[in-house]
């Protein structure tokens, strides 16, 4: 979700700032109200992680995520786009660490060499995959674009 996030706003953000009648200098901070919390929190999401449990953490952020990504679509104007954006950031920095650690931790066990491939295939080629559909998507959403 944060790969195809991040991919796919930039490539919409003018579109956006047309429809919201924003400024050209407020694609910026679309951008980057995303982004600042995401970096400032994401030591913190590891640490809550290790306190409440990898999965917990990852649900609240994906919830988070969620919620702030459909707050977001509903946006009326930059200021509201702009905050839902940082709350994205905030649930991303929960979720990032989390899953990233969920996908490196436990001990081996019967089955793990399967395991191990599975996690292999998911880490390696999925993020590609959803990153180079979200850049085609956004290029049949929006024609225009370059």
């Amino acid at each position: 979700m944060i790969l195809v996030d991040q991919t796919a706003v930039p490539l919409a953000t003018p579109d956006v700032i047309g429809d919201l009648g924003g400024a050209t200098s407020d694609g910026q901070w679309i951008l980057t109200a995303n982004i600042l919390p995401l970096a400032a929190l994401m030591v913190l999401g590891g640490r809550l992680g290790d306190l409440l449990g990898l999965r917990r953490v990852f649900i609240a952020g994906a919830a988070i995520f969620t919620l702030a990504t459909v707050a977001a679509g509903a946006a009326q104007d930059m200021v509201m786009l702009t905050a839902a954006r940082a709350v994205q950031g905030m649930g991303a920095a929960l979720m990032m660490p989390v899953a990233v650690a969920g996908g490196l931790g436990g001990r081996p066990r019967r089955g793990q060499r399967q395991r191990d491939r599975a996690r292999a295939l998911l880490r390696d080629h999925v993020p590609g995959i959803g990153g180079h559909s979200a850049v085609r998507g956004a290029g049949l959403l929006h024609p225009g674009s370059p």
